[in-house]
């Protein structure tokens, strides 16, 4: 048996001749009649006669067939393309545009001019994780020591551009590398539809042994394609302290007894603006690791002193050391302190 390639020929009303289709109809049958090019759609069986004897069948009409709607009178016609220029004077892209097929909603055909948002990039049929979040979390922590920071009750959620078959959140160091077994509960697995998780009381992310280093909770989603990840990175620092005290005291504890404001932050670096009343000084303390302070008041630097070095712990039980800092004069007032 043979195969004969065929091509369909719409005749409009204003006898103009449009070529849609051109492809193998069916295979070879037994010889019919002599004649011309027939085609017979109405009872959705095509066949063919012609001179050499050929009869064709093809499939039911609508299982491998294409319904065009043509709706542009230009397909065949002449017309005037549009022009355009390229938006940059380094690109060649200039020329005139021409019409390509469009599918429809309907299963229709129309023909008109691309636009840039009908372009894909590749990483368009490819899964991604549209948004991942763990709500009540802060991305910045306080560091501790011995305990672990609970995760209980909070509850992580994720959305995807495509249908996820598995998914899991895991912990990584700050090199990028798995560490689940120094933390309690991870990985966690997460079930269909993959787009939520409640933490209970035996998840929980250890602390690590210095401020300034991170931990990350990294969502992993497997598709039909790919693997996509999306990343929630936790900073575990120390406080940094200000605020106005009447006391001579250099020892922090007496200096936080007193009006003061607490920053989670690992930056000696700061504007605030405090109110030193009678016999009242401005303080500032923060960890020594981050080195000494240059203050500056009014424009002019100077103005505060370095006290004392000493231990402080938090209220998490992390020990390190800080400066104090303390004003050299009092009663000064709404002042405002640039750190650097």
């Amino acid at each position: 048996m043979a195969t004969t390639s065929y091509e369909l020929v719409i005749t409009r009303d204003d006898s103009t001749r449009i070529i849609v289709v051109s492809s193998a109809i069916g295979i070879a049958g037994p010889p019919g009649p002599c004649g011309g090019l027939v085609i017979d759609v109405s009872g959705g069986i095509v066949g063919v006669c012609g001179s050499t004897g050929i009869n064709v069948t093809a499939p039911v009409l609508g299982e491998q067939f294409i319904s065009l709607n043509i709706t542009d009178p230009g397909i065949v016609d002449p017309y005037t393309p549009l022009t355009h220029t390229a938006f940059t004077s380094a690109s060649a892209d200039t020329g005139t545009a021409r019409k390509i097929a469009f599918l429809q909603a309907d299963g229709g055909i129309t023909f008109d001019y691309i636009r840039n948002y009908d372009v894909f990039k590749p990483s368009d049929f490819l899964l991604q994780i549209s948004s991942f979040t763990i709500s009540s979390l802060s991305t910045t922590q306080l560091i501790g020591n011995a305990t672990f920071l609970q995760l209980d009750g909070k509850v992580a959620s994720a959305s995807y551009t495509q249908t996820v078959n598995s998914a899991t959140i895991s912990i990584l160091n700050s090199s990028g590398n798995e560490e689940n077994g120094a933390h309690g509960g991870f990985p966690q697995i997460l079930t269909a539809p993959f787009t939520s998780y409640t933490f209970d009381n035996l998840d929980a992310i250890s602390y690590p042994a210095s401020p300034a280093t991170q931990k990350i909770l990294r969502l992993t989603a497997v598709g039909a394609s790919n693997t996509a990840t999306s990343d929630i990175t936790l900073t575990f620092v120390n406080n940094v302290y200000y605020g106005v005290n009447t006391s001579t005291s250099a020892n922090i504890t007496t200096i936080l007894a007193g009006t003061s404001s607490t920053v989670l932050s690992n930056s000696r670096a700061r504007t605030f603006t405090v109110n030193a009343g009678t016999n009242e000084y401005i303080y500032y303390s923060y960890p020594s690791r981050l080195g000494t302070a240059t203050f500056t008041v009014g424009g002019f630097e100077g103005g505060f002193s370095l006290i004392s070095t000493q231990s402080h712990t938090n209220s998490l039980g992390f020990t390190e050391n800080y400066y104090v800092y303390r004003s050299d004069n009092k009663s000064l007032g709404s002042t405002t302190v640039v750190v650097s």
